[in-house]
């Protein structure tokens, strides 16, 4: 975390601020020093309160996709498949032809579609469920406008596969998956 002083890379020992007052390196070092340990003791003293939130964020409760399917050529499906392992994110396989329920990447609406038996499943319900959403969720709004533009980043897109966004759960029952390997998704495809 930083906080802002004036300068920035061109104040040197020393600069004018827009109230004509000489901030210098020694003043700027001392403020960063103090909100610091500010920054440090507030913390501490709620940390109770900072726990709980880092838990809740990372409850997955509050996505509004469970899960995405995607279907396409089987080097960009595998090329998917392994950068989600690198980032410990499990993906799976389905078994079977599949009819599923959903909202459309390319149609940009909810419609139903059937995914081949190679198709890849990617469930939030996965200690990196967040990670998941942001990265494979059809469309981004972001309300911060300083933020850079990352709204096009979602995968499936960037792939250039067939998707489809569940607000409801697979029924293992009828959308049989097991757990894939990069060696194993490679000799299906």
């Amino acid at each position: 975390m930083t906080y802002e002083q004036a300068g920035g890379g061109v104040a040197g020992l020393g600069i004018k601020n827009d109230e004509n007052i000489t901030l210098t390196l020694k003043d700027r070092i001392e403020h960063h020093y103090t909100t610091g340990i500010s920054t440090v003791e507030i913390a501490a003293q709620n940390i109770s309160t900072l726990n709980k939130n880092y838990q809740l964020f990372f409850d997955n409760k509050d996505v509004k996709y469970k899960n995405f399917i995607m279907q396409g050529h089987p080097d960009k499906l595998d090329a998917l498949h392994k950068l989600l392992n690198q980032h410990d994110i499990t993906s799976h396989q389905l078994t079977k032809n599949t009819t599923v329920k959903g909202y459309d990447y390319q149609k940009q609406g909810n419609t139903t579609s059937n995914f081949s038996e190679q198709a890849l499943v990617v469930s939030t319900k996965q200690p990196k469920g967040k990670m998941v959403q942001v990265l494979l969720e059809p469309q981004t709004k972001l309300n911060d406008s300083l933020t850079y533009d990352i709204t096009a980043w979602s995968l499936p897109y960037a792939y250039g596969l067939e998707a489809m966004a569940t607000q409801s759960d697979l029924n293992i029952s009828d959308y049989t998956i097991e757990k894939t390997t990069t060696s194993k998704l490679s000799e299906a495809l």
